[in-house]
């Protein structure tokens, strides 16, 4: 990894927890309604284990379902 990539990493990594809280999916218990219906619905129509592109993921709260 190069400087500029490993700046941009280090960079987000520290926002990204105060980004969670005002705009993400901690906002309000918005986690809780991912995994009560968000994820239910992505089990059953996204197979495991396909390989899927996840575009403006944000903070990534959706990226293990």
């Amino acid at each position: 990894m190069g400087k500029l990539q490993k700046d941009i990493k280090d960079y987000y990594n520290k926002v990204a927890p105060v980004y969670h809280i005002k705009h993400g999916v901690g906002f309000y218990g918005c986690e809780w309604a991912v995994k009560k219906y968000y994820a239910p619905l992505i089990e059953k129509f996204i197979k495991k284990g396909s390989k899927i592109l996840e575009i403006g993921c944000g903070t990534g709260t959706y990226t293990p379902y």
